[in-house]
């Protein structure tokens, strides 16, 4: 379980920045609003992946209170935590903000897809694209 915790933040932080940097070669014109939301986004997605990673990699003070319940003594929170609400309360709150940012990141070239201008090869790409992305 805490092999997991290392990697999973890492892997959801990181999926999301690769994709707001592929969106940034696309919108990457001068004064594009959508390059804006970008660099915001990943600067939003930064903080939020360094608080889960926190959040995970350290869960209990000590760290050997996660796996070892004999530490009666320990301060555990978030994913260590050893009252069911507060565990709840963390795990919803995890996957809530995840779930917000993915489709965030999701819809933000969902307009090109929508403009009378773009050619029919970018809406089949943009449609398979969203096609893998809802499987």
């Amino acid at each position: 379980m805490y092999i997991g915790n290392f990697a999973f933040p890492l892997s959801i932080t990181f999926i999301k920045i690769a994709l707001l940097f592929q969106y940034l070669r696309i919108f990457n014109t001068p004064g594009s609003r959508l390059a804006l939301l970008c660099k915001v986004l990943i600067g939003v997605i930064i903080l939020w992946g360094l608080a889960l990673v926190v959040i995970n990699w350290v869960p209990c003070v000590p760290v050997q209170a996660f796996w070892d319940k004999s530490i009666t003594d320990a301060w555990c929170w978030g994913i260590g935590s050893r009252r069911l609400e507060e565990f709840m309360a963390y795990f919803v709150a995890q996957a809530v903000s995840t779930a917000a940012l993915d489709f965030v990141v999701f819809v933000i070239p969902a307009h090109l897809y929508f403009r009378w201008d773009t050619p029919l090869r970018t809406r089949v790409a943009l449609l398979c694209l969203f096609g893998m992305g809802i499987g």
